[in-house]
């Protein structure tokens, strides 16, 4: 049998994914049904899914797809609760989403001034990067990291000069 929930299904009741011969499943449900969480449908989270091994195989597959998702991520950050878990979610699976209709935007406008797509596309994913980087940094993104000098019109002297940053 597969057990998922961590510390939410500890306190709610767990996720079972269970592998078991019709028999012992018949003897098993009553049982365990009771003990799994509600799956919100008036149902529990509570399955037999096949014979002896299935419950486990599920597990893994199932642990399989979390490790996936997380790796395609490329980061993995500590939460106080499980319970954040679903807004973790909600910002690494919905956030790429919008920073995607961002960048189509930017590249829609490079397009619309006349750059080829293919050079607009490209430049709004370097610049997505860029500030990607930039933000991981925990650097203020209005002030460059480096020393600026801003062109500036001296009035006295009637040209331009650089002010030191």
């Amino acid at each position: 049998m597969g057990v998922s929930g961590g510390e939410t299904g500890a306190l709610n009741g767990p996720s079972l994914m269970v592998g078991a011969e019709p028999e012992a499943w018949a003897v098993a449900e009553p049982v365990l049904g009771p003990l799994a969480a509600a799956d919100g449908l008036g149902g529990t989270c509570c399955a037999h899914l096949g014979g002896v091994p299935v419950g486990h195989f599920v597990k893994m597959v199932h642990n399989g797809i979390e490790y996936a998702m997380f790796e395609l991520l490329g980061v993995a950050v500590e939460v106080p609760t499980e319970d954040l878990l679903h807004t973790v979610t909600a910002v690494s699976g919905s956030g790429p989403a919008w920073f995607f209709l961002l960048a189509e935007h930017i590249a829609s406008v490079g397009e619309e001034m006349g750059l080829p797509r293919d050079a607009a596309v490209k430049l709004a994913a370097a610049t997505a990067d860029g500030a990607g980087k930039l933000m991981a940094t925990g650097e203020d993104p209005r002030r460059p990291p480096w020393p600026c000098r801003l062109p500036r019109w001296d009035h006295r002297r009637r040209r331009r000069r650089h002010d030191r940053a």
